[in-house]
């Protein structure tokens, strides 16, 4: 179509935070700023659960899905942690490669006129080709974070360098970076720019409900990593899980609704996109952070400290006693102030800009 401008937005595949991220910024492209398909073709690149979650919805945003080849870790699926050497494997290696080659070919056939890259390091064959990139992550606000609960011992330094790293690589390949954030508005230089959290427009097209059916629902992260203690905690104590690693249509019901609706309090994983989604709905939380990453750790304390709800490294105590907890938490602590989410709109609006859809 004559005219028509292409964003391509590419999303790690290890859980599907970063495709719920994507998910919301492409609903507010169609829905809040009404551009149609006309105007600008949405293509989405993604591999493994990530790739069939878009294969399912992308229909709804009037998208299109390119396949990319799964990177397979070492260990199982519940595992405690990542194995980040895994990125190195033959077989990943191999991957890596074929994914390059394809996203090549592709460049070749369809003209990109800016790509946005969630914690997704295919972007060699996009500078070869000229196209823009803009990055969307976390890392620059969890580094800034870190810095901070580092002071008390609470960060290790080497999740900190990680941290560093990532956002030092975003900068670098990037005409510009969007950085989700508990608290938007620090100084920043003129190539990043804060927003708010982002969630899909299911976590904010109404009002939570009044009144719960259960005192705690269990939320997993969409990598299935490190969930296996929360899974045996569930069964322990007969607790209704939202099974992430299913997918993210997992977490709401027949009518598209939120299922955490229902529980008075969410035990979850220490990932932004399940922590965005609990604070769109204004549940309060127990966080239990994945063991080894920095990021999850760092949400997990920040959550705590604006009083939305508990940081747990152990899930020794039974539910009524974290409820305690909570409850004693919220009679210390004056009305707490639940952050932006937002952010899908503030980032729509810079990309649909960059490419000169809107004004200025």
């Amino acid at each position: 179509m004559a005219g028509t401008k292409t964003l391509l937005m590419m999303c790690a595949s290890l859980g599907l935070g970063n495709s719920t991220r994507l998910m919301g910024v492409a609903q507010a492209i169609r829905r809040r700023f009404c551009v149609p398909p006309e105007k600008l073709r949405l293509v989405i690149c993604a591999a493994g659960k990530a790739a069939r979650y878009w294969n399912a919805n992308a229909a709804s945003v009037q998208a299109e899905v390119v396949a990319l080849d799964e990177y397979v870790f070492s260990g199982r699926r519940s595992q405690s942690r990542v194995r980040w050497s895994g990125f190195i494997r033959p077989c990943n290696a191999a991957a890596c490669l074929r994914n390059n080659l394809r996203l090549r070919a592709l460049l070749s056939r369809v003209a990109v006129d800016l790509a946005l890259i969630d914690s997704d390091y295919h972007f060699l064959p996009l500078h070869f080709a000229g196209v823009p990139i803009a990055a969307l992550g976390q890392a620059r606000d969890v580094a800034r974070r870190c810095e901070i609960y580092r002071r008390g011992d609470l960060v290790p330094p080497r999740s900190l360098f990680i941290e560093k790293l990532d956002f030092q690589v975003q900068r670098l390949v990037s005409r510009f970076v969007l950085v989700p954030c508990f608290e938007p508005g620090a100084a920043r230089d003129g190539k990043v720019t804060d927003i708010p959290l982002i969630v899909r427009e299911e976590f904010t097209a109404s009002v939570p409900p009044a009144g719960t059916v259960a005192p705690l629902y269990i939320m997993t992260g969409g990598s299935g990593i490190g969930a296996a203690p929360l899974l045996e905690y569930a069964r322990r104590y007969g607790l209704t899980v939202i099974w992430g690693a299913s997918g993210p249509a997992e977490a709401l019901d027949n009518e598209g609704r939120p299922l955490i609706d229902r529980a008075g309090a969410v035990l979850v994983q220490g990932g932004l996109s399940s922590i965005s989604e609990c604070i769109a709905r204004r549940k309060k939380m127990i966080v239990f952070p994945i063991a080894g990453h920095g990021e999850q750790l760092a949400n997990a304390i920040t959550v705590e400290r604006l009083g939305l709800g508990l940081r747990v490294a152990q899930l020794s105590a039974p539910p009524f006693a974290f409820l305690e907890r909570l409850r004693l938490l919220s009679a210390k602590t004056s009305e707490p102030v639940f952050p932006r989410v937002d952010g899908a709109q503030a980032a729509a609006g810079i990309l649909l800009k960059t490419l000169g859809l809107i004004q200025r």
